[in-house]
């Protein structure tokens, strides 16, 4: 067995979750069911499903960017997000804008945009941000 394994990067097909989620809701599908036949894990089927009985969408109705949107914000892997997804777009077309208009931000800069951009949309951030007045990784040995 080899050492070590490269991580697979697990790309979320939202098309195939909403049809999982259909054949759950408006066919009456078991989960288990629903979920071996469009090859999705049972328990994230589970947690999808969760997300959209606790914003209480209707399957039947509901638009299908609103749905895409919903689960793309209950769909964080890794660490916690700072922003939601409006936020970040709005950040990175800020960014863009500043780099189109050859104005450079540097790491530090952006740091502090990050931190100041939080404090304005009343984010929830880690306490550290506070003491350095940026944003700060937390749990890394660099700053």
């Amino acid at each position: 067995m080899p050492r070590y394994y490269p991580k697979q990067e697990k790309i979320v097909d939202f098309d195939n979750i909403l049809e999982a989620i259909k054949s759950v809701k408006i066919h009456h599908n078991s989960v288990r069911q629903s979920a071996t036949a469009h090859k999705i894990p049972r328990t994230n089927l589970m947690r999808y499903i969760a997300a959209f009985d606790g914003a209480s969408i209707d399957v039947t109705t509901a638009n299908a960017d609103v749905m895409k949107n919903l689960l793309a914000e209950s769909t964080t892997m890794g660490t916690k997000t700072i922003f939601n997804i409006e936020q970040e777009k709005a950040l990175i077309s800020y960014i863009l804008q500043a780099s189109d208009i050859n104005y450079g931000i540097s790491l530090m800069e952006l740091r502090k945009l990050a931190y100041e951009f939080a404090r304005k949309v009343v984010a929830s951030y880690p306490d550290p941000w506070n003491d350095n007045q940026q944003a700060v990784r937390i749990g890394s040995w660099r700053s």
